[in-house]
């Protein structure tokens, strides 16, 4: 059984036009973060099939958790074009307005090898950051594919 059904911490798709929404939730609001960066790196890999052998570190700052979300998810899609990396792991830590990360995930050495996180970026407008009732954290955004 996944340690994520039993934590709480979860990641869901919702449709959203020609684009895709990506939603996390957890008890903390750094699960949230790190289970919607997890829903971006599912998007069209099998991480579960994906060796932990490189780790980055993502630093972004922002006023708020909506600007924060939007840099770090932005930063997992750049990181990983650029460096060719199909990610498969994260972990998230908040100081004040600063959001430090960690990705670990594996070097795609085949030119033909699928780009690890098939999206554009996000769609600024469309992000939600927010404590539900029960006490979970949701965090979600639109990604343009």
């Amino acid at each position: 059984m996944s340690h994520h059904l039993i934590s709480g911490a979860h990641y869901e798709f919702f449709p959203h036009h020609q684009d895709l929404g990506l939603r996390g939730v957890g008890w903390t609001l750094e699960d949230a973060f790190e289970q919607v960066a997890l829903a971006l790196a599912n998007i069209t890999m099998d991480v579960e099939k994906i060796q932990e052998e490189e780790s980055i570190h993502i630093e972004c700052q922002s006023p708020n958790h909506e600007g924060l979300l939007a840099d770090w998810i932005n930063a997992i899609i750049y990181e990983a074009g650029i460096r060719k990396i199909a990610f498969k792991r994260f972990q998230v830590s908040f100081e004040d307005r600063r959001l430090h990360g960690q990705a670990w995930g594996e070097k795609l050495h085949s030119d033909s090898a699928h780009f690890p996180v098939d999206a554009k970026g996000v769609l600024s407008e469309s992000i939600v950051v927010g404590e539900e009732q029960d006490g979970r954290w949701v965090a979600q955004c639109v990604v343009k594919i």
